[in-house]
């Protein structure tokens, strides 16, 4: 989905933190979908029958997202009139959760994403063909022991040409082969 947007110069970097970051928005999408939906529907149920407005959930949601956006003024004039109790206290909780909390945690979810990706891309190049080097060995060892199970103990030289058919001696150097 993002590959065209990819291959502009400047937009890679935005790219790879809404990807980092997917992991993260996704359960928040999820939560602020449930949140708004509730409070739709407590909109509409309501305010669904006297305000235009609010005369189904489509509509509810709409014009949430309207009051959301700062463009509908005269809502909660209307809603005040018919519920002055409990129109500022829907209002406000819904605008405080929405805007104030879940705005934030947004923010906090991509600032961290961008930051852990530019701190990755900041390390130095030795370090990470050091790192890369290292995993490379230890693979590689880690593969050489578990295909040779036990490592076997040969001569370095052959002992029947100076008379000891016994094997080697203690002082006689000893090389490590892997059988293959």
């Amino acid at each position: 989905m993002f590959k065209p947007l990819a291959s502009v110069k400047g937009v890679e970097h935005l790219v790879r933190v809404i990807k980092k970051s997917m992991s993260e928005v996704i359960p928040f999408l999820m939560l602020f979908t449930v949140l708004f939906m509730g409070f739709g529907l407590a909109f509409y149920s309501l305010f669904g029958t006297q305000v235009y407005e609010y005369r189904n959930l489509s509509t509810s949601l709409m014009t949430n997202l309207l009051l959301l956006m700062g463009a509908s003024t005269d809502v909660y004039q209307q809603i005040h009139e018919i519920n002055p109790t409990m129109a500022p206290i829907l209002y406000w909780v819904f605008i405080s959760t929405q805007v104030i909390v879940l705005l934030n945690v947004f923010t906090a979810i991509v600032i961290h994403s961008y930051s852990t990706l530019k701190a990755e891309m900041l390390r130095e190049p030795d370090v990470i063909f050091k790192e890369m080097m290292e995993d490379l060995i230890g693979q590689l060892k880690e593969g050489l022991h578990h295909k040779s199970g036990k490592r076997a103990v040969v001569p370095t030289h052959d002992n029947s040409e100076d008379g000891n058919e016994d094997g080697p001696t203690s002082g006689e150097l000893h090389k490590p082969i892997y059988p293959g």
